[in-house]
């Protein structure tokens, strides 16, 4: 065979001249150095593997980075006021998760890295909920409270998106809490009740949110941890409450957490469009220092125009301001079953809520608060209504 014919077949397989001599040199190299050329080949090789492995760590990054960032960035936009940290993905070989921030608006989390996406995706969820979600609000909770809020956060969030995501964090995360930590699990169980009402995340994580603001002249932890507590039992009330019951509490008197719910439901007076008996209320609501009011009935088109109209004409005459309405899925007690519904809520909050609590403010309105009852019973109208005045709580 001539070494025409040589070139043209490897012409053929796309090699052309230049190609025929580098091909030459490399067979030389391999049979006149075959030790040198060895280890040359091996430096190459693990060159371009690692250009190829760091290649694919990085898109692998940035894939899990814009997932994350857009899951929580929908989860943060649910609650008033909250701003979602943007997230960056660095791996490591540590076998524990870290997270840490190193500028503004910017979490670092440093993960060992999973050959499975969704693993990855899970646990850098997590290392963000824990580091990144109410970050103020859980430096005043307990470690209980603190583990079983990011449990069950995770646990919801999870629980909405597509794919096997939900089975990664109940292996790696759900089942060894359930099994070493009965206390978070207990806790985890309250926000599954007060997430059956709907409850959750436009009251319980609202209100963490806006204690989380607040500044204090010294250390309040045992005090805000308390009021967490009692704010999660009378939310627990709330949610076993059955229709037209007015024994169960609605209002929540704590030291720092300071709301009331109302309900309105349909009756004869929305027919009418009286809301004089509301406004009236609402003013008495927060005339007792109550900071959040959550105006909360049907999500019928009738129900939700009239509950419209009272919170505008409240804020007309009232120093408060309307911070969100929210459409919500949930469930109420009908004659002890209970029955799905679609509720719809305004949230209302008083412009002289107290952001810095310094010793004149608790010696006048904290200290005293501390030896009364955390939940009152607040029917939905006061009883300086008359009863023929008040509004149904069919709801």
């Amino acid at each position: 065979m001539s070494w025409s014919t040589v070139l043209t077949m490897l012409k053929y397989f796309g090699i052309g001249t230049p190609g025929f001599f580098l091909l030459g040199l490399v067979l030389y190299m391999a049979i006149k150095y075959p030790t040198r050329f060895t280890k040359l080949l091996a430096i190459l090789m693990a060159l371009g593997y690692k250009v190829f492995k760091a290649g694919e760590r990085k898109a692998i990054a940035l894939n899990i980075e814009g997932k994350v960032n857009d899951f929580v960035h929908n989860a943060a936009s649910q609650i008033t006021g909250m701003r979602a940290a943007q997230v960056r993905i660095v791996w490591t070989d540590v076998a524990t998760t870290k997270a840490e921030f190193v500028a503004q608006d910017r979490l670092v989390i440093n993960m060992k890295r999973f050959a499975n996406q969704d693993r990855n995706f899970v646990h850098a969820t997590m290392a963000f909920i824990a580091v990144a979600f109410l970050p103020r609000a859980k430096k005043l909770l307990t470690v209980t409270q603190r583990s079983a809020l990011d449990l069950y956060t995770a646990q919801t969030l999870l629980a909405e998106q597509a794919g096997p995501l939900l089975e990664h964090f109940l292996d790696d995360f759900w089942g060894n809490e359930a099994a070493s930590r009965p206390k978070v699990m207990e806790l985890v169980e309250d926000f599954y009740l007060i997430d059956k009402v709907g409850l959750f995340r436009p009251v319980l994580i609202q209100e963490l949110e806006n204690v989380g603001r607040k500044v204090f002249h010294r250390d309040r932890r045992f005090l805000v941890a308390t009021d967490v507590s009692t704010l999660v039992r009378f939310l627990c009330r709330y949610a076993k409450r059955s229709v037209g019951d007015e024994t169960v509490p609605l209002r929540h008197l704590g030291a720092y957490c300071r709301c009331q719910i109302m309900i309105i439901a349909r009756h004869a007076r929305l027919v009418k469009g009286d809301i004089e008996p509301y406004v009236t209320f609402i003013r008495e609501v927060f005339d007792k220092k109550v900071e959040n009011l959550y105006l909360i009935g049907p999500a019928a088109p009738d129900n939700w125009e009239f509950m419209n109209a009272i919170a505008t004409e409240a804020t007309r005459r009232l120093p408060i301001t309307e911070v969100a309405t929210k459409r919500y899925p949930g469930s109420i007690l009908v004659k002890g079953r209970r029955t799905k519904v679609e509720s719809y809520l305004i949230h209302l909050r008083s412009k002289e809520s107290v952001t810095y609590f310094d010793r004149d403010y608790e010696k006048e309105f904290i200290i005293p608060a501390l030896g009364e009852s955390r939940t009152e019973p607040a029917p939905e109208c006061d009883a300086s209504v008359p009863a023929s005045s008040r509004p149904s709580s069919s709801a």
